[in-house]
């Protein structure tokens, strides 16, 4: 949840790669069958997170430049 707590503009564009690499190793883990039903909730709530911030940085893209 650390994402929620930052200021506007320290997560930017350049973060991305970091955001797309953490949902897709999180969504593998929601497709794995050895973990537990509180551990496949997480690894969702994950991407989930992942999801907002890159949907946030889709809808800032080009705001960098004026930063």
């Amino acid at each position: 949840r650390l994402a929620e707590h930052l200021a506007p503009g320290v997560v930017t564009d350049k973060h991305r790669p970091v955001w797309e690499a953490r949902r897709e190793q999180n969504v593998s883990l929601t497709q794995s069958h050895a973990l537990d039903p509180e551990s496949l909730a997480l690894a969702g709530a994950r991407v989930s997170e992942c999801d907002r911030i890159l949907a946030q940085l889709n809808g800032s893209a080009g705001d960098e430049d004026g930063a």
